[in-house]
């Protein structure tokens, strides 16, 4: 899969801006309450407020990301339901949910199974879906082709 990554012609980043604004000015402050903390806590977390590449710097973060996501997947569900936030066109979990975890991931954070489609056929289906988000996105295109990435 990382192979596909460094092949890939699009750059992949992850960037947690749109999350950390949404914290910053939609979610009120509290008086010492956790919307407050997560503020604090992003302060000392400078590396999270640009766009990542190097997913290492996530690590030592992982609470501070849990918190933050907690408004995408609320802490209610987080032990039943199987969710996960992946970075753009990586297929790579950022931050999953113990059951999606266990039901999906492999050990080393690998996903279960194999592709449906294998090899060079995989990797021309990423490519057109990145493409017909591409139209869609920044041309408004809405085309009607379908390509599921099934895994088996």
């Amino acid at each position: 899969m990382e192979e596909l990554l460094q092949t890939y012609p699009f750059r992949c980043v992850l960037s947690f801006k749109p999350l950390i604004d949404f914290w910053n000015q939609t979610v009120p402050s509290c008086n010492g309450g956790r919307p407050d903390e997560i503020r604090e806590r992003l302060a000392q977390a400078p590396e999270l407020q640009h766009p990542i590449e190097d997913f290492s710097v996530l690590e030592p973060h992982r609470d501070l990301i849990r918190s933050l996501m907690s408004v995408v997947f609320p802490e209610a569900f987080w032990e039943t339901h199987a969710s996960a936030a992946i970075v753009p066109f990586s297929s790579r979990p950022v931050l999953a949910s113990p059951p999606f975890e266990r039901l999906l991931l492999n050990g080393d954070g690998a996903y279960r199974g194999r592709p449906q489609l294998e090899g060079e056929a995989y990797a021309k289906a990423r490519l057109i879906r990145a493409y017909l988000l591409i139209l869609r996105k920044l041309y408004n295109i809405q085309e009607g082709l379908d390509l599921p990435l099934i895994r088996i």
